[in-house]
């Protein structure tokens, strides 16, 4: 079961205890309502941001800003833009948490941003982060930010476990391994990196057998590369 739809199943069983709480608030807040800004974003220059667009102006988005942004990408400018323009009383709509940041941690230091603003933050999948003018959360946006450090120290502890557990595979499977220096990577031990990131991500190969991102991309490159060889 993903984080998400546990999230959303916990936050359903106890928004009926703080409903009534939250809709004095929102109440007050609607009296005070700013610009809705929507921000969309897709990480490959051959996506669409059609339906993504859509889907926030179906959320109420009055404007939005949108950018494709690759891995390649340092800087998400349209994104910059928005968090320049964006005042107190303002709301930003995403689509989805990832559209906002790659990590619950990235996400939190954004929502963090538009608190001290006075910014509203409004995930579609997750719900509304009401924040007043003055930065004040309301219980609700309390109760679900608590919620997502909980996630954000969770997705800590997996990366730092999955990360041990791929050194001792290597430690374990590989005769010449060692921690420190970045090895050449050839015969054998090439083998089983090749193996080992079948079954695991990016970040926990380099990881396990200590070697740069950009020698884990060649490598995977050149075996592509010799399987259309041989079978052209």
């Amino acid at each position: 079961m993903s984080l998400i739809y546990w999230y959303q199943n916990e936050r359903a069983k106890i928004m009926a205890k703080v409903a009534k709480t939250d809709e004095s608030v929102s109440d007050t807040n609607q009296n005070q309502a700013g610009h809705i800004y929507g921000y969309a974003r897709v990480s490959t220059l051959a996506q669409s941001l059609d339906e993504q667009i859509s889907e926030l102006h179906l959320l109420g988005a009055q404007t939005v800003y949108a950018e494709k942004y690759t891995g390649t990408t340092v800087e998400r400018p349209e994104f910059q833009k928005v968090l320049a323009v964006l005042q107190p009383g303002d709301t930003l709509i995403v689509a989805k948490m990832d559209r906002l940041a790659r990590t619950v941690k990235g996400a939190l230091e954004v929502m963090d941003q538009l608190q001290v603003k006075g910014v509203s933050l409004r995930i579609g999948n997750i719900g509304t982060f009401e924040t007043d003018r003055e930065g004040r959360l309301t219980p609700m946006a309390k109760m679900m930010r608590t919620m997502m450090l909980a996630f954000a120290e969770y997705e800590r502890d997996m990366i730092v476990e999955r990360t041990q557990t791929g050194r001792a595979y290597a430690r374990k499977h590989v005769p010449d391994y060692k921690e420190g220096r970045k090895p050449v990577i050839n015969g054998r031990r090439l083998e089983q990196m090749l193996e080992y990131y079948d079954t695991h991500t990016v970040k926990e190969t380099v990881s396990a057998f200590n070697i740069s991102k950009a020698t884990l991309m060649r490598r995977v490159a050149e075996r592509k590369a010799q399987q259309i060889s041989r079978t052209s």
